[in-house]
């Protein structure tokens, strides 16, 4: 039988104070559109004939509505079932026949607060890397959304559900939830539940994406072996025309522990013991200048 025990401690870190305030790297290239969406291009030699392309939305499971629980991370799926500009599988048969891999070099993520969306080209065909920003446009602004692609995803995400139910994962869950301690987050788990994932209606889909994918709360990254001009160029005319409504994002807390405590959760199908400590901090924000970057590197040494 598997025992894991979650106790709660507070670690006092000491840091180095500097005041100099951070500088943003020369070659760096940092925009904002008149829409709100902010772009990065950043061009290097480390890698030869590639490109790292990332389209981030501001949004996951804790703007979901209570009957749109699981839909964040299922609008994430549907990107690759339909866009305006590539039909269902066409997407992918057109990056992999380009040298993209799906999966390793075409991939995303979804969490409480943030959806990610990666894709990594060769970037010496100069109409590839244009049809790559024109997906991720289409990713802003052209989801098909079509009824017979959500049917068929449904069994897709009901399964990636049912993979997350075993004893270790389940272990993990009530970590988890320990952590986020009866929070807005521990009411939207990213992969839904199957209530939802079941019964949502298409309506439902439609409304979160067409109130929170807004350029507003979006941002365009470009790293690799890339020409800056060609990129901004094509960032502002596949961009730029997107309209924003610029909703409006609550902000969710968690609230601190009154009291230290001791958890135990046990599982007869799994065996052994696992030890998990949960360390209370206050979250780094504006990380701005030395002195707070020193407080973030120390911090996140101290988790390693």
């Amino acid at each position: 039988m598997k025992k894991i025990y979650f106790g709660l401690l507070v670690l006092f870190i000491s840091k180095n104070c500097f005041s100099q305030l951070l500088v943003q790297d020369s070659i760096l290239v940092k925009k904002t559109l008149p829409n709100g969406l902010t772009y990065y291009i950043y061009p290097t030699d480390k890698v030869k004939g590639e490109g790292y392309f990332r389209l981030m939305v501001k949004v996951g499971s804790a703007q979901e509505t209570d009957n749109q629980r699981g839909l964040a991370h299922f609008l994430e799926h549907m990107a690759f079932n339909g866009i305006e500009h590539f039909e269902a599988n066409k997407l992918i048969d057109f990056l992999e026949s380009n040298g993209s891999k799906f999966g390793h070099d075409l991939n995303a993520h979804t969490s409480f607060l943030e959806t990610v969306y990666k894709l990594k080209i060769p970037t010496h065909n100069k109409s590839v890397v244009d049809s790559t920003l024109l997906i991720m446009s289409d990713w802003v602004n052209g989801m098909l959304l079509d009824s017979n692609e959500v049917e068929k995803e449904r069994g897709v995400v009901l399964s990636e559900w049912l993979s997350k139910q075993s004893p270790k994962a389940k272990s993990g869950q009530v970590f988890l939830n320990t952590l986020l301690n009866n929070s807005r987050y521990s009411e939207r788990k990213v992969i839904g539940d199957t209530t939802s994932l079941k019964n949502f209606k298409l309506k439902e889909l439609r409304s979160f994406y067409e109130k929170w994918y807004d350029p507003s709360l979006m941002a365009v990254a470009v790293t690799g072996d890339v020409n800056v001009v060609e990129i901004e160029e094509e960032i502002i005319s596949k961009f730029g025309n997107i309209p924003a409504s610029y909703p409006k994002l609550e902000t969710y807390s968690i609230d601190n522990f009154n009291n230290d405590s001791l958890i135990v959760y046990s599982d007869e199908w799994v065996k052994g013991m696992e030890l998990n400590l949960i360390q209370l901090r206050d979250p780094l924000r504006n990380v701005v200048n030395k002195e707070a970057y020193s407080r973030y590197l120390t911090r996140s040494l101290a988790l390693v």
